[in-house]
């Protein structure tokens, strides 16, 4: 079975790739951090077109999370063919406002995210010696 995980999913860039690459996929895996209700509503869209769909809502900075995630693609479709890490935060305001905190989330949502998902997503892709990853900065 195709399948397919997108994080960020619950809104712009996410939402949209994952509708549209809805059609070619067979399992689609989606989650965000917050926004349940979005998230529902894209994953009705999604089961509306007849395919399988794995909506979660969690940190994407954490580590277990990830793995969690992934493998519960791996147990429901069999396989792991795509990633598409989009989950991305930003901060409005002045740089100097930006406190050491507020940073280290920024860094953990945005870069650390992306390692988790593909830590997490390698060692399926290298044994089926097939996949993707795309990567949305």
């Amino acid at each position: 079975m195709k399948s397919i995980i997108i994080t960020g999913a619950s809104r712009g860039i996410g939402y949209e790739t994952a509708l549209l690459l809805a059609q070619d996929y067979d399992y689609i895996a989606i989650c965000c951090s917050k926004d349940t209700k979005k998230l529902g509503e894209l994953k009705d869209k999604i089961q509306a077109l007849g395919k399988s769909c794995l909506a979660m809502v969690g940190d994407v900075a954490d580590y277990e999370f990830a793995q969690k995630m992934v493998n519960k693609v791996i147990n429901d479709a069999g396989e792991k063919s795509t990633l598409v890490t989009n989950a991305a935060i930003s901060q409005v305001g002045l740089f100097r406002d930006t406190t050491p905190d507020s940073w280290q989330h920024i860094m953990n949502v945005n870069v650390n995210s992306v390692y988790n998902f593909c830590h997490a997503s390698l060692p399926f892709m290298i044994n089926k010696k097939a996949g993707q990853i795309i990567n949305i900065s």
